[in-house]
């Protein structure tokens, strides 16, 4: 690792309720954590405009971590220390990446989650509408919003996370 360069890399997946990205929340975080020495990743995942539902997100996420673990080397990153982060509907993504890689591969285990005011659950009285219906469709079946709601499938396996909220949240 060069002088003032760490070894860690953050994928980023911006918000925006799962029918947008929000400008503020992917390049701005990745030229933060660039100039501490953190390589960073601002992914453009699949929404629900393109015709895109569940799991197209969390696989562009997965595939995500493949890539960028993948060309490690070049980015001068160790594999193992690839993590997720996302605000909002991408903090959504980012906890559902940190619950769910397992059903697709253990060797897509991110080593950390940022979720930055995340929309968490997919199945109560507090989730958001507009994220729920754009990642799920119309009148998603109770099983399908509690496979897609991260607060239930936290295990010991479950990678650490740093989650932070603000006042309006």
């Amino acid at each position: 690792v060069e002088k003032g360069r760490t070894d860690i890399g953050v994928i980023i997946f911006p918000g925006g309720g799962y029918r947008g990205l929000a400008e503020h929340e992917g390049p701005g975080y990745a030229h933060f954590f660039q100039s501490k020495g953190i390589a960073a990743f601002v992914v453009e995942y699949r929404l629900a405009p393109g015709g895109h539902k569940h799991p197209a997100m969390l696989e562009d996420a997965l595939a995500a971590i493949e890539t960028v673990r993948s060309r490690a080397t070049e980015f001068g990153i160790d594999p193992g220390k690839v993590g997720v982060m996302g605000s909002s509907a991408g903090g959504h993504l980012s906890a559902h990446t940190v619950t769910s890689y397992s059903e697709y591969s253990d060797n897509l285990r991110p080593a950390f989650g940022i979720l930055c005011y995340p929309v968490v659950e997919m199945d109560g009285a507090y989730t958001h509408a507009g994220s729920r219906r754009n990642l799920l469709g119309e009148n998603p079946s109770k099983e399908l919003r509690r496979s897609v709601s991260p607060e239930l499938k936290v295990t010991a396996e479950t990678p650490p996370c740093f989650i932070w909220h603000t006042v309006e949240d």
